[in-house]
C-alpha cells in the first residue's frame, strides 16, 4: 500500500512539473497596435488604437482578438454606406469597438513563439495573421480566414441606433443589429 501511495505522489508530482514548464512556456501573443479602419468602399474612416490578441482555441484553430478598440473619425463617407452615397461622417468623433476573426493553419511545423509589432502585424489583418502563421508555423504555412465579428459604438452621450454598427460574416450576430454587416455610425 505504501508502494501505492509513493507511485501516485510520483506521478502527481510528475505531472505538476510538466504543467508548470508548459505554462512558463507559453507565448505572448497581445500586442497593442493602432492602423486605420477602411471603409467598404475605399479609403480609412477612421485610426483606430487597440490591442490584438491571439487565442489558440485549439490545435491549428485560433482567433484573432480586438480589444480595448478605440477610434477616432476621418472626415468622408460613413464606413458602411453604399458607395458614393451622399451620408458623410465629421471628423474627430470618437467611440469604442470591439471584435475578432477566426481562422484555421494548414502546413508547416508548430513552433510557438511569442509576438512582436515587428512579427505579428502587417498593413492589413490578413497580412497580419499570416505573419503570425510564419511566425509559429513557418513557411509552409497556410492561413485560411473563418468568421468574423466586429461591433462599433459611437462615444456620444444618446447610443442611438446611428451610433451602432458592425460588420461580420453572414449568419453571425455581434450586436441587436441582426447578422452580416448593419448599421451605419455617425451617418
Amino acid at each position: 500500500m505504501k508502494k501505492l501511495l509513493l507511485i501516485g505522489l510520483a506521478i502527481l508530482l510528475s505531472l505538476s512539473l510538466v504543467t508548470g514548464i508548459a505554462l512558463a512556456a507559453t507565448p505572448n501573443w497581445s500586442i497593442a497596435h493602432a492602423s486605420f479602419d477602411s471603409r467598404v468602399c475605399s479609403g480609412d474612416w477612421a485610426y483606430d488604437t487597440y490591442t490584438e490578441r491571439y487565442d489558440r482555441q485549439a490545435p491549428r484553430t485560433y482567433k484573432l482578438y480586438f480589444d480595448n478598440g478605440v477610434f477616432t473619425t476621418v472626415a468622408g463617407q460613413s464606413p458602411n454606406s453604399p458607395c458614393n452615397a451622399a451620408r458623410h461622417i465629421h471628423a474627430l468623433e470618437k467611440g469604442t469597438f470591439t471584435g475578432y476573426i477566426a481562422f484555421t493553419v494548414a502546413g508547416g511545423t508548430y513552433a510557438p513563439k511569442s509576438c512582436s509589432v515587428d512579427t505579428c502585424t502587417g498593413d492589413s489583418i490578413g497580412q497580419g495573421i499570416s505573419a503570425f502563421a510564419l511566425l509559429n508555423y513557418g513557411a509552409g504555412a497556410v492561413v485560411t480566414e473563418g468568421i468574423y465579428c466586429f461591433k462599433y459604438v459611437g462615444g456620444d452621450s444618446d447610443t442611438d441606433a446611428g451610433d451602432l454598427m458592425q460588420q461580420a460574416a453572414d449568419g453571425v450576430s455581434c450586436s441587436t443589429l441582426g447578422t452580416g454587416n448593419q448599421g451605419d455610425i455617425f451617418a
